[in-house]
């Protein structure tokens, strides 16, 4: 028999964005439950035990780069782990069948072998000017951003495997204002990057952000915890006590007198508000039958599936291997696929692997028609191109698949994301809180949660919430 519950705002999903909006909620006195289907939190933050090592199932580690996740860490009590310098200079590209060292630096700029010297020169050029964009500043592609602003050989071997290896897909499909709008603002006023840049720092001052100097020092490497990135979701679990419902997937939503409506595996649920803070894909289908619109407009958006292929091997098994935070594959480069890029997690928190061994945490392209003994193995081919390898096959491998992991920010991203934008806006005590909107990473989802908690909270605490 299903129990009755009532609160003032329901949110579904226990992802990083749901776990924030619940915790800052009810630390501000909101009558707040969070709902989960599966049976943890974190959605796509997941650390594991494996073979010795600390594994991450999504991203492995955080550059600090907004005050919100850094406030975070400080509320929750937290003790980031800094990595090792390598995670900011031991960075590669394979582009062109070789690999090349990303240039850390203007000195390393002038003696890289990723850019001619022509190229160097155009960098340069474009660097103290290149101008706004010519088109609808809305159309803008983030190779076209690149190519204008620091070259087309630039845009090409760097900017494009860092767009695929981020968003999982081409440069020239991504859309700048929906992946970077900050910078596509300041891209439509300033004459070049430098203008770029300068308009950044103002706009962050402007806003009352903090100096660089005035963060923790740990905010200014890469970082995860001591146990792995699973301590951030597990710190926000246990801030929200029982107003957490594990296993308890939300279907039948609708409308009553009282606000909306929907049920869970044991209980029926009744709030004044709902966030709905899953995956795009759960997301339509938890709205569909009072929201059918925004379930068929995101039905007309692309996603990428990937895959993260976990490779152990002896030290000598990999004689030449890159050091430092890992490698990019230029998007297009013969026979590479579906190799995305490399991490090299131990060299920057050497602690996650056991001495005398290498991990190598493959991010690879995953058609789903693949096994996972095939994936593994077209892999390992497409890392042989790249380094020495001396043995047929690792020490031990694992494979996590995330179907539909990443939605594309192309052009028929932003329509479809614009017209749920309206439709949401108008239907009555419903917000949605995915990666449609606000960005993809962790910073983004803390910084997208925290301003929808501030919204709620707005005018005068949580009155808004009971009026």
């Amino acid at each position: 028999m299903h129990e009755s519950l009532w609160c003032e705002v329901a949110v579904i999903g226990a992802g990083i964005a749901g776990l924030v909006l619940a915790h800052r909620l009810q630390r501000r006195g909101v009558d707040v439950r969070l709902f989960e289907c599966s049976d943890r939190v974190g959605g796509t933050i997941g650390t594991q035990c494996w073979e010795g090592c600390t594994i991450e199932a999504g991203p492995f580690s955080v550059m600090p780069r907004s005050d919100e996740f850094a406030g975070l860490i400080g509320e929750l009590g937290l003790n980031p782990k800094p990595g090792t310098p390598a995670g900011r200079t031991g960075r590669f590209v394979f582009t062109h069948g070789r690999l090349r060292r990303v240039p850390h630096g203007p000195l390393a700029l002038l003696t890289t072998d990723l850019l001619t010297w022509a190229a160097k020169a155009a960098l340069i050029r474009s660097v103290l000017r290149s101008p706004p964009p010519d088109t609808d500043p809305k159309s803008v592609t983030l190779h076209e951003f690149a190519s204008r602003r620091l070259g087309p050989r630039a845009a090409e071997c760097i900017v494009g495997p860092a767009a695929l290896g981020i968003y999982g897909a081409p440069a020239t499909d991504l859309l700048l204002d929906s992946c970077v709008p900050r910078i596509a603002k300041a891209d439509r006023q300033a004459r070049s990057l430098v203008g770029v840049l300068r308009k950044l720092k103002a706009e962050r001052h402007l806003n009352g952000k903090a100096k660089p100097t005035e963060r923790p020092a740990w905010a200014k490497s890469l970082i995860t915890f001591p146990n792995g990135l699973s301590a951030l979701p597990a710190a926000l679990s246990r801030s929200l006590g029982d107003r957490l419902h594990l296993q308890s997937p939300a279907s039948r939503l609708r409308r009553n007198h009282d606000g909306l409506a929907f049920e869970t595996l044991n209980a029926a649920i009744h709030a004044k508000r709902l966030v709905v803070a899953t995956g795009p894909r759960a997301a339509a289908a938890i709205l569909r039958p009072i929201c059918p619109e925004i379930a068929d407009q995101t039905d007309r958006i692309r996603f990428a599936s990937l895959a993260v292929v976990h490779l152990l091997f002896d030290q000598a098994d990999l004689p030449d291997r890159p050091r430092g935070f890992g490698l990019l594959v230029r998007p297009n480069e013969p026979n590479m696929d579906p190799l995305l890029g490399v991490q090299i997690p131990g060299d920057i928190f050497p602690d996650q692997v056991p001495l005398g061994r290498v991990l190598l945490r493959a991010i690879v392209r995953d058609g789903s028609t693949a096994n996972d003994k095939d994936l593994v193995q077209a892999t390992l081919a497409a890392i042989g191109r790249t380094m020495t390898v001396n043995v047929a096959s690792p020490v031990a491998a694992n494979v996590i698949r995330w179907p539909d992991a990443l939605p594309i920010y192309d052009v028929d991203h932003a329509r479809a994301a614009e017209r749920i934008q309206q439709q949401i806006s108008v239907e009555p005590g419903i917000q949605l809180l995915t990666t449609l909107h606000g960005g993809l990473g962790i910073n983004d989802r803390i910084v997208a949660a925290e301003r929808i908690a501030g919204a709620m909270l707005k005018d005068s605490g949580s009155r808004s919430l009971r009026s």
